[in-house]
């Protein structure tokens, strides 16, 4: 295919533009699901949830708060954060976490 075979992409107001897909009724926002897991223990820690508008650039950023319930017992915990697209192949990622948990204080690396 060449140049004059190429679909015009579609943008939204904000200047973001829509994933095509050829079965889908209609143009598709892209978006991730962000899921905390132990992958010692074969358990989510915090159940999926759903992130869109995403910045394509590093000096516009979005930070997201997860909450979830602290580990019972004192002591160095490591999990796992996956983020999985639903729009593009290929466009997940995993990241390590390790999490200590001292008496009184909780800290994240």
């Amino acid at each position: 295919m060449g140049k004059k075979d190429a679909e015009d992409v579609t943008m939204d107001n904000t200047g973001r533009t829509f994933a095509h897909a050829p079965h889908w009724p209609q143009a598709k926002k892209p978006s991730w699901w962000v899921v905390l897991g132990d992958i010692k223990a074969n358990r989510v820690v915090v159940p999926p949830f759903r992130v869109s508008d995403v910045p394509y650039t590093d000096s516009d950023y979005r930070m997201y708060k997860m909450q979830f319930q602290a580990p019972p017992n004192v002591g160095s915990y490591t999990w796992r954060l996956f983020v999985v697209g639903d729009t593009y192949i290929g466009d997940d990622t995993y990241q390590d976490i390790t999490v200590r948990l001292s008496l009184g204080c909780l800290n994240l690396n």
